[in-house]
Order: structure tokens, then C-alpha cells, then sequence
């Protein structure tokens, strides 16, 4: 069952991938995207923004 539309934020890493932010309540809870996004970026990181339909959650794998 496909999921609404979710917004990831990340940073760009220096080998062309994104450590992507934990979306748990408690991270936001802490330290907000907002203010987290305006740090990052005053530090000179790069920061990105996409938005993600899940098609399905993840699912463990037993056996090849």
C-alpha cells in the first residue's frame, strides 16, 4: 500500500551520497529541521531536500 508523499532532508557527502536525517519525533523534538537545515548550511555543508513515496516499508530478507 503506497504511503503520502514524505520529506527527507540531507547533506550531500563528499562521495556524491546523502546521510539522510532521522525523521524520528524525538530528533525533531530536539533539534528542529529548520534550525538544523540553517546550521548545516552556515557551516558551508550542502543541503537537500526531496519528497518520497513509499511503496512499501521495509521488509526483512531470510534467504537470498
Amino acid at each position: 500500500m503506497a504511503s503520502e508523499p514524505v520529506t527527507e532532508h540531507g547533506i550531500l557527502m563528499s562521495d556524491g551520497g546523502f546521510h539522510v536525517r532521522n525523521p524520528a519525533p524525538e530528533i525533531e523534538r530536539i533539534f528542529p529541521a529548520a534550525e538544523w537545515i540553517q546550521h548545516l548550511i552556515r557551516s558551508g555543508a550542502h543541503v537537500y531536500r526531496r519528497r518520497v513515496i513509499v511503496v512499501e516499508e521495509w521488509i526483512e530478507i531470510k534467504s537470498p
